[in-house]
């Protein structure tokens, strides 16, 4: 975009001396908004937790329903009392019509907005159009909008779009049904909804890595020339907190196994530094690998991708011989690399009862077409973990299973960012 527009940037995660470092290195030259996105208040954001329950309940989604399950607070039985009186009466619908339309209003006014009108802005596209403030913005400057859906999940876990945008951009058919089975009953005039596959794959579908690739790879990571792989992609530590027993279990399997490597990919909301008691161990690499004797980050916000992030992910994906992640969308990109997957669906040392239990990943909303596509290989204890890795290593990467995925990734050539890009000038006429 920044090589066709004049293109201005608004994050709270993304800081000056970061913008010079993305500008620097992708030649490009993105300005930032120095100004304070507003905070919401009090009665917006009570207005919208109320919203958010009746949307969930109004159109019965698995997600919200397991999550309730896991909460045995009185404020989430009264919620869900409550929800449950309202659909028994068959009134959600007309209770959600009047608290978006209101929200929508009531977010349209703020004063400490006016500074961004002067900037005249042609169009405004929202990276994240499940989040109130975005949504703020885009409702105070009234101008043509586009909302970038950017994971599979949001639709069914965050909420509801506080906004009218003119564009919605989704990952595959799935997203694309869901949002107009969720957002029809809203009337939203003139809006498509639009395809564009997950852009970041279009780095898996480029040309193939010939043997020195590998090699260099290796050498990259300190691992043998004739040492298998393992990935194990670890997930959100607030949602696994035990995965260190994961990552105990895969180092018990490689003193096992003494050709086998495994390297443990931190999530953004997991750390390498988790995982100090591990540092020493032979068979054990770890991604942030500089990050491994320092202390986790206090928040999310402080966290941020190496300019070769997408790079380093693929080589990982393309060179592993098997990948393991917990419920991710790992499971796609390994795929989509011709990589066999595993998921892990037990607590580590611990027995927990579903409604705690990593078991339950597996069946919120997005999960479920891809389980019934049975892609991967669930392993449900320590022992069958074992029994898949010795399976999966022993045999040849078996052939691309290109026609079940698609449905999931839209695209399997590179031509994601190239038909984003192309909606989106078609949008801006």
């Amino acid at each position: 975009m920044a090589e066709n527009y004049e293109v201005y940037l608004m994050s709270t995660l993304i800081s000056g001396e970061r913008l010079i470092e993305i500008n620097k290195h992708f030649d490009i030259s993105l300005k930032r908004i120095e100004h304070d996105i507003p905070s919401e208040g009090s009665w917006s954001r009570i207005l919208r937790k109320i919203e958010k329950a009746i949307f969930f309940q109004h159109f019965e989604i698995a997600t919200q329903r397991i999550k309730n399950e896991a909460s045995n607070s009185f404020h989430q039985l009264l919620i869900n009392k409550i929800t449950s009186i309202l659909y028994y009466l068959d009134l959600t619908r007309v209770i959600l019509l009047f608290l978006r339309r209101y929200i929508i209003r009531l977010t349209a006014f703020s004063d400490q907005l006016d500074k961004l009108k002067e900037y005249r802005f042609k169009a405004i596209i929202s990276s994240s159009p499940l989040d109130i403030r975005e949504n703020r913005i885009v409702n105070f400057l009234n101008i043509p909008s586009i909302a970038m859906v950017i994971s599979w999940d949001n639709l069914t876990s965050k909420g509801i779009i506080n906004a009218n945008y003119d564009y919605v951009l989704v990952w595959n058919q799935f997203m694309a049904d869901e949002y107009r089975h969720f957002y029809s009953m809203f009337e939203i005039p003139d809006q498509k909804v639009c395809i564009t596959g997950i852009p970041r794959f279009d780095i898996y579908f480029q040309d193939q890595p010939d043997e020195d690739s590998g090699l260099k790879f290796k050498r990259e990571f300190q691992i043998g020339k004739n040492q298998k792989i393992v990935l194990f992609a670890t997930s959100a530590s607030k949602h696994f907190p035990d995965q260190s027993a994961v990552v105990d279990d895969l180092n018990e399997f490689a003193k096992t196994c003494k050709n086998v490597v495994i390297i443990v990919k931190c999530h953004p909301g997991d750390h390498p530094g988790n995982y100090k008691a591990f540092a020493q161990e032979e068979n054990l690499r770890f991604w942030p690998a500089s990050n491994i004797e320092f202390s986790p980050p206090t928040s999310f916000s402080e966290w941020f991708p190496e300019m070769n992030f997408l790079h380093t992910l693929s080589q990982m994906l393309r060179h592993c011989d098997v990948c393991i992640n917990i419920a991710s969308t790992m499971t796609l990109d390994a795929l989509a690399c011709n990589k066999p997957v595993i998921s892990i669906a037990y607590d580590g040392n611990l027995q927990k009862p579903y409604p705690k239990s990593v078991r339950r990943f597996y069946d919120y909303s997005h999960q479920i077409p891809l389980e019934e596509q049975k892609l991967d290989c669930k392993v449900s204890s320590r022992e069958a973990l074992f029994c898949e890795l010795e399976r999966l290593l022993d045999q040849p990467t078996s052939q691309q299973q290109t026609k079940k995925l698609q449905p999931f990734i839209h695209h399997t050539v590179p031509e994601s960012v190239e038909s984003t890009m192309l909606l989106i000038k078609e949008w801006l006429n």
